[in-house]
């Protein structure tokens, strides 16, 4: 149930952040600086820089998204009937980094250790989905320009052909 809600949280994660991003026409830099958001700062930092983020940006997008998680957390644990400290803290760690983690602890230490866990496996998973995920988007957008081009000559084709035997 773990890697299952980890890879499933990491990669939903990225989407979101990738599709809200293009919606709002954002630039393609602060894109790829807004998806490492997700895991703790300095691998998120390090992520960003790898994919042609700035990495400053992301440390303050990232502590940004910790905090509200934090904040936000417990609340929305409650409002869900979420009892197991275990599953609150493991949360808290995917979704708010050091920031939910200290929180974790602060509530139960149960809750601290898998939010740890949490956090760490988040910076794995992430640091392997973010890539994968912008070699995937490349591809279709390759895909989709190809056959945009593919099409258009095959239509501009066919209005030839046509045309030519109109004169018949």
């Amino acid at each position: 149930a773990i890697l299952i809600s980890l890879i499933i949280g990491s990669f939903f994660a990225i989407l979101i952040t990738y599709i809200l991003s293009l919606q709002f026409k954002i630039q393609e830099e602060l894109i790829l600086s807004l998806l490492p958001r997700n895991v703790t700062a300095p691998i998120a930092m390090g992520i960003s820089e790898i994919i042609g983020g700035i990495p400053s940006l992301t440390a303050i997008i990232t502590i940004i998204t910790g905090i509200i998680g934090a904040s936000l957390g417990i609340f929305v644990f409650d409002v869900m009937k979420l009892k197991k400290m275990e599953a609150r803290g493991f949360s808290l760690g995917l979704v708010s980094h050091g920031i939910g983690t200290a929180r974790a602890m602060s509530k139960d230490k149960n809750a601290g250790v898998f939010a740890a866990v949490g956090m760490g496996l988040s910076g794995l998973t992430t640091s392997i989905l973010v890539p994968l995920f912008l070699k995937i988007v490349m591809w279709i957008n390759i895909y989709i320009k190809n056959l945009y081009r593919f099409l258009k000559k095959a239509l501009k084709f066919s209005y030839e052909f046509k045309s030519d035997f109109a004169y018949i």
